[in-house]
């Protein structure tokens, strides 16, 4: 606001991600590289991904049920609703225009790998044996702008849970609860900026590997056979052939960083798919059991809370650093990169079906397992959906009131968990069918 003689003005600052959006609707190609040389290489291009990747495109029914979602499902007032819909939605022209400068070589650069260089050695001398260098040093990689960009894009949207616990503590009277540090809104706005960037990239791996299928195959970029002294060989300097040697040196060796680049940002997009995927399922507990999550935790197994709280103390490593001795909670970064942080994943998972289906809610169990294994693939297969749904059906079978019902039930559940018995709970599903009588089930189960 500006307040003066002749009234009171509002002034709105443009972000320069907004004027690279309108310079991207103007389609002036000398205006964006001027933009890109004035804010440097990494900083448009993650600019340039995000509106290449929103999440709805503007005006379109994707986008007026995001905000329903927003405005409904999270209670928000509708314009603050509309107001996360403007944050994650963005024009087909600015998108497709943001998409093809960020896969413009012109734009975002080439990577490239340096030149390996042998390692000083004998070479030899008068009088004395030659012994030629046979070590070479690693030819370092310099990435294009596009993957700076998207390792600087990804680390901001992952940034507020990355390094940070997830939960926290608050005690309520005698007892402690526990409660998710962001609220389930939040989740949902991070979880689908995270899928949608993930969403974009995989499309862009599927179009290399399908234009380069040797690639796919693991072989040498273009046929090209790997050079550990980087392809030079001797020609006399001046020379055309030594100019047309220098050439497809360097073709080589961007050609090969390409290949590096590629296998890099695929890494960095399973990354982000597991990331977007717990989010998801963290997103689901605060949805189905509230903010107080204590009775999820309390549920969990003590090896899986081992891993899901930590103790550390002074002079102590790991990935809470040097702190005095106390209980942390994990963080997003142990739950996708870790194995320990998978079976916390999964053990919440289980907890949180156990406690839907306890409160007798088997109708929200059905619709949170097929929606689990939708979206959550890595975390929950089909084996897993399997296992719940012959639980459900046991809970059915303890309610029937009719002996030959309740028998046709036990024999359904039976033969679902037998095709699975790798994910089966045996502590929570051999008590089950002891209490139903299924004596061949107690047995069966633990030998398979």
């Amino acid at each position: 606001m500006l307040l003066s003689n002749l009234g009171v003005e509002e002034i709105e600052k443009l972000r320069p991600i907004d004027i690279l959006a309108q310079m991207l609707r103007d389609g002036s190609r000398d205006l964006i590289l001027h933009f890109f040389k004035s804010y440097g290489m990494a900083e448009a291009c993650a600019m340039c991904l995000t509106l290449a990747t929103p999440v709805a495109i503007a005006d379109t029914s994707e986008a007026k049920d995001l905000l329903e979602v927003f405005q409904h499902s999270y209670s928000l007032p509708r314009s603050e609703a509309e107001a996360v819909q403007g944050a994650l939605s963005c024009s087909a022209v600015v998108v497709e225009a943001a998409r093809k400068v960020y896969e413009d070589a012109a734009f975002v650069g080439e990577p490239i790998e340096e030149p390996a260089k042998p390692t000083a050695g004998n070479s030899g001398g008068y009088g004395a044996a030659a012994v030629p260098a046979t070590e070479t040093t690693l030819p370092k990689l310099h990435f294009s702008g596009a993957y700076e960009g998207l390792a600087l894009y990804a680390a901001r949207l992952v940034a507020p849970l990355w390094e940070h616990s997830l939960l926290f503590e608050r005690k309520a009277g005698e007892r402690v609860k526990v409660f998710l540090r962001l609220d389930a809104g939040t989740l949902r706005v991070l979880e689908e900026r995270v899928r949608a960037l993930e969403k974009y990239l995989h499309a862009c791996e599927c179009r290399r590997l399908a234009s380069a299928p040797a690639f796919a195959a693991g072989g040498a970029a273009r046929g090209y056979e790997a050079d550990p002294w980087g392809g030079l060989q001797y020609a006399a300097p001046g020379g055309q052939a030594y100019a047309q040697r220098q050439a497809a040196n360097k073709r080589q060796r961007v050609e090969v960083a390409a290949e590096r680049e590629a296998k890099a940002a695929s890494a960095m997009r399973v990354t982000l798919m597991r990331a977007s995927e717990a989010i998801k399922i963290l997103r689901l507990l605060l949805e189905h059991v509230g903010e107080d999550v204590s009775a999820i935790v309390d549920r969990l197994d003590a090896t899986t809370r081992g891993h899901l709280v930590r103790t550390t103390g002074a002079g102590g490593h790991g990935n809470f650093g040097l702190r005095a001795r106390q209980q942390h909670y994990t963080t997003l970064r142990d739950l996708v990169t870790t194995e320990e942080g998978e079976l916390v994943v999964r053990g919440l998972i289980a907890a949180l079906m156990a406690h839907q289906m306890s409160v007798g809610r088997g109708g929200e169990v059905d619709e949170l397992g097929r929606g689990l294994e939708q979206g959550c693939p890595t975390f929950f297969r089909s084996d897993d959906r399997t296992f719940y749904d012959a639980r459900l059906v046991l809970k059915r079978a303890q309610a029937a009131k009719a002996e030959a019902e309740r028998a046709a039930l036990v024999k359904q559940a039976l033969a679902s968990l037998l095709k699975v018995p790798a994910v089966v709970n045996l502590p929570a599903v051999v008590p089950e069918l002891a209490t139903l009588g299924c004596w061949e089930g107690v047995v069966e189960l633990p030998l398979r």
